[in-house]
């Protein structure tokens, strides 16, 4: 069985994602993130409520963007909610879900309505994407994986959280 960082890079081998740029700009980006902050229960959201919020970036992390064919660097951050089934298994919710992706140039990336459905730590994203008054949309694959900088203390393992953190990897595209 692949492991969840094999099987993220055989999904975005396997994605078009991962080989073009169309669209808006032609932008495709790819990114990992330092730990996000969010308290992920076991089951459903029983340790946090209706759903659970977190927050993240790219701030000792890495990314990437390609935009009008031109490979720079870049930052992430996204602000969130969502509900989860069982740990790694979810939807963050897009009424509530937002990311900003700042490009090398400076140029500023809003990205709103973000729904990503998680199995098992894999997701597809679906957003829509608004630079310097163009739109389009935004797909891409998502994997979570439970930070190794945090661990749940006894307290919360004991109170059913899955894990207080986690990293996220993604590929994403911008089409018309």
């Amino acid at each position: 069985m692949l492991g969840a960082s094999a099987a993220f890079a055989a999904a975005a081998a396997l994605s078009p994602l991962g080989t073009r740029a169309v669209g808006v700009n032609g932008d495709v980006i790819t990114f990992h993130t330092s730990p996000a902050a969010a308290v992920v229960c076991w089951v459903g959201n029983s340790c946090t409520g209706a759903t659970g919020t977190y927050t993240f970036n790219t701030a000792g992390g890495a990314c990437t963007g390609v935009d009008d064919g031109v490979r720079g660097g870049c930052s992430v951050t996204s602000s969130g909610a969502f509900s989860s089934i069982v740990c790694g298994t979810g939807t963050v919710l897009p009424a509530s879900s937002s990311a900003s992706i700042t490009e090398s140039d400076g140029t500023v990336v809003s990205v709103t309505g973000m729904k990503i459905t998680f199995v098992a730590g894999l997701g597809v994203l679906q957003a829509t994407a608004s630079e310097s008054g163009h739109t389009a949309a935004a797909d891409g694959i998502v994997q979570i994986s439970p930070s190794k900088a945090t661990a749940p203390s006894p307290k919360q393992a004991g109170d059913g959280v899955c894990t207080p953190g986690f990293t996220v990897e993604a590929v994403s595209e911008t089409t018309a």
